[in-house]
């Protein structure tokens, strides 16, 4: 009987499990793919700037008040 993984002989990454030897969490490679490759976090997106904030519009109108305060002088 074929199974998935099987026909993904030369995959990688097709899913993880922890493996109870190394006690760490490894990805399943393909049939024929003879490796134990750690499962990393991964990089999130990282939100920066006003517009990633809570409440943008309010931080654009309490700079704005600010600049209209401040002697650049």
């Amino acid at each position: 009987m074929d199974s998935f993984w099987d026909s993904c002989t030369y995959e990688v990454h097709l899913a993880s499990y922890y493996n109870m030897f190394i006690q760490k969490y490894v990805y399943i490679d393909g049939s024929l793919r003879n490796s134990c490759e750690l499962v990393l976090p991964q990089i999130g997106y990282v939100r920066i700037g006003i517009d990633n904030a809570p409440f943008p519009h309010l931080i654009r109108g309490v700079l704005e008040r600010i600049r209209a305060t401040v002697n650049y002088s």
